[in-house]
């Protein structure tokens, strides 16, 4: 029997269509560069060169996704094999890199200012699933601290306000994940140290006023009263209480 595909899975696959349309019309590069000392070899990429973009599988870009944007490639090429990394990223096809590092290879690239509205539209349309997806999963496939880290990581800044309102949105389990999160993490965020080891400068600065706003301790307070008596009210009752007289 085959298994149910999860919330981020199903959520980062609707969002293929719109992506795949954004970047049809980018050119195939004639002619990838790159390190082949170590980090790719020339077979490698004269398949990246000669291939049609949509029949490039995990194996053949493998090497590519593990170095670009560092020793393998440039911004135009890297442009045009986005939407299949980012597509293969989806069911975690790569054996490695996995899908954070995938993603957060975006911060390398002004995909948000200098890409076309068309193209930076559907980059965000997928990052907010995947941020949509983890928080409504009682599992999630990606770590909760690490999906939030490379959120800051990529995203414009006037983006972060706004993703952090979005954990208010997403029902009793993404408020699960917050109130765990502010269990583990709310001293170090606090004192403006990294919840996670890819947290950008200044990122952790931002939550702790967030997680001081009132709104946090709301939301997770609230749950508690809509059912003390819950096997987790317990988790709610703690995280709220921390966030109390943040």
């Amino acid at each position: 029997m085959t298994p149910p595909v999860n919330r981020t899975v199903s959520a980062l696959l609707a969002t293929l269509p719109a992506l795949e349309a954004a970047f049809a019309d980018v050119p195939r590069p004639t002619r990838v560069m790159g390190c082949t000392n170590c980090c790719i070899s020339p077979e490698e990429l004269e398949v990246l060169s000669t291939t049609a973009r949509d029949d490039l599988d995990a194996e053949a870009l493998s090497s590519y996704a593990n170095n670009a944007m560092g020793t393998v490639g440039s911004e135009a090429d890297f442009r045009y094999f986005l939407p299949r990394l980012l597509q293969l990223a989806v069911t975690d096809a790569f054996e490695y890199p996995d899908r954070p590092f995938v993603i957060r290879t975006l911060k390398y690239v002004p995909w948000a200012t200098a890409w076309t509205p068309a193209q930076g539209a559907a980059i965000l349309a997928y990052l907010d699933a995947w941020w949509h997806g983890t928080l409504t999963e009682a599992t999630p496939v990606d770590d909760v601290d690490e999906v939030l880290a490379t959120l800051f990581d990529v995203l414009p800044t006037g983006e972060h306000a706004r993703i952090l309102a979005t954990w208010l949105e997403g029902g009793r389990t993404a408020l699960a994940h917050l109130a765990t999160f502010v269990q583990a993490h709310s001293m170090q965020v606090a004192l403006g140290k990294k919840w996670d080891v890819w947290v950008p400068p200044g990122a952790s600065e931002v939550v702790a006023a967030w997680l001081g706003s009132g709104a946090p301790f709301g939301a997770l307070f609230g749950q508690f009263e809509r059912d003390p008596d819950a096997a987790d009210a317990a988790l709610f009752l703690d995280a709220a209480a921390l966030l109390e007289h943040a």
